[in-house]
């Protein structure tokens, strides 16, 4: 039990609204005591769960936590022996939780999580095996494909939670500002490849009315913390590079033909001033681009929940966004690729799950298996794809909604042209941050081989496996 956390008696005594108000009642008058004409007293809780939680990608679940809260709250209530410790996490926090597994202590359950974890935690035998607990009304009602995302060689050990896609989106201010509707991507599924792409960075770039530079596309050589790699990784996936060199991601090969392609690729784009100089460019420096509007692509964007956020209106038939706090339209893309390449990396669908481990005392799983199922039943999965646009993982909700024109779009024009590992090869720590100490250097003179092959040599160096 992590004792840090925020306990559901203290949570009540924060957010309770008619607190003071309650506080008085209770002063006024004690409790009698079962048998003395009061009523029974409540059953002792026998059953504590740590829940973990990493955040949706939607506002329409309020502040982190809040959501997590409402629903252990009410499984409470119908559960009075067992209590909830509910810790949001924000993304920053994922070495948290390999930090706690690797030393044995990791909380009952990760929400948010990925199937990686369960790996992990099978290495160290704190995976939790949920195939025979496995509730019949839940697996015989997953869309397809799902179940077999949430197994290891056969074996269950992750719920499905909160399904998103991952695609990019195209700010259409600034390309109308350009002149070059034409060369944007195209209905119905609005993709590009490489050359098309292309052509698109260089009609998009030129000085803008107020005298500032207008770009397509940033690509940051530095973030504020590694992970937020992945969304540069993304385009290695679009040119076809796999980094992994067996399925146990004991060694990695990152100087394989079609990263280095890639990186030679985005060289090009630099050298060409078709990019804002990815030296010293960082994160934050690209998000202030893309909201002043000077940087017209976005990765990394959630289908459909990014037009579900508050004041954002959708036109159905162009499938056009329009951000109506801010003034500004968007849209929905594919990533630029070269068939036989995925349009859409990192998953196409995140397929975020809930994790449990073994709990410390085996007395405790019983009551760890129901607040899993209560977090995955029809309600919650109902509320998660209607109110903040997630994807439906159940058949029977995907069908109240299998008119919605971005579940369209998403399942006839992402979803089929995704690549998904569901190991996240790409989520190890030690590749992000050695990746971006030579990606900071690649634009310095180095050849994209020889920055893909050192950096290959220093990644296996520091994997044990490849000592």
């Amino acid at each position: 039990m992590k004792r840090n956390n925020l306990s559901r008696r203290d949570f009540l005594k924060v957010s309770a609204v008619t607190g003071t108000g309650a506080i008085l009642a209770a002063c006024a008058m004690p409790a009698a005591p079962a048998g003395e004409g009061g009523a029974e007293a409540p059953p002792a809780v026998t059953t504590t769960i740590d829940f973990w939680d990493f955040p949706y990608y939607s506002s329409a679940l309020g502040e982190p936590g809040s959501w997590q809260w409402e629903r252990a709250n009410a499984f409470m209530e119908e559960n009075p022996s067992i209590e909830v410790e509910v810790l949001p996490l924000t993304w920053e926090q994922g070495s948290k939780v390999t930090t706690a597994l690797a030393a044995g202590s990791p909380p009952d359950v990760v929400g948010g999580g990925w199937i990686q974890l369960a790996l992990s935690a099978l290495e160290v035998g704190l995976a939790l095996d949920l195939t025979d607990s496995l509730e019949e009304q839940l697996s015989s009602d997953m869309v397809e494909g799902m179940l077999e995302q949430c197994s290891i060689e056969g074996r269950v050990y992750m719920l499905p939670y909160w399904p998103v896609c991952q695609s990019g989106v195209v700010y259409l201010d600034g390309v109308e500002e350009a002149g070059a509707m034409d060369t944007a991507p195209q209905a119905p599924c609005y993709g590009w490849n490489i050359d098309q792409f292309n052509t698109w960075l260089e009609a998009v770039r030129g000085t803008r009315p107020d005298g500032s530079e207008r770009y397509g596309l940033g690509i940051p050589s530095a973030h504020s913390t590694p992970a937020f790699h992945w969304v540069t990784l993304l385009y290695f996936r679009c040119f076809g590079a796999h980094f992994w060199t067996d399925e146990t991601e004991s060694c990695v090969d990152m100087a394989s033909p079609e990263a280095i392609k890639c990186l030679a690729w985005m060289q090009e784009l630099a050298a060409n001033d078709l990019i804002p100089d990815p030296a010293g460019y960082t994160g934050d420096d690209n998000n202030a681009l893309i909201d002043q509007g000077n940087v017209l692509m976005q990765v990394g964007n959630v289908v459909p929940g990014g037009a579900r956020r508050e004041g954002m209106e959708l036109d159905t038939e162009t499938l056009v966004v329009t951000d109506t706090e801010n003034e500004r339209k968007w849209r929905f893309i594919q990533y630029p690729h070269d068939d036989p390449h995925p349009a859409i990396a990192w998953g196409g669908a995140n397929y975020s799950g809930l994790v449990p481990f073994k709990p410390e005392d085996p007395a405790d799983t019983p009551g760890l298996l129901k607040f899993l199922h209560w977090m995955t039943n029809d309600e919650s999965e109902e509320w998660l794809v209607k109110s903040a646009g997630m994807l439906p993982f159940r058949k029977s909700i995907l069908a109240e909604v299998a008119d919605d024109p971005l579940v369209v779009y998403t399942s006839e024009c992402l979803m089929p042209n995704a690549w998904f590992d569901a190991k996240r090869s790409t989520e190890t720590i030690v590749v992000r941050s050695i990746f971006e100490e030579y990606f900071q250097g690649a634009f310095s003179g180095m050849s994209a081989e020889q920055v893909m092959q050192e950096m290959t040599d220093d990644i296996n160096t520091a994997l044990e496996s490849c000592a």
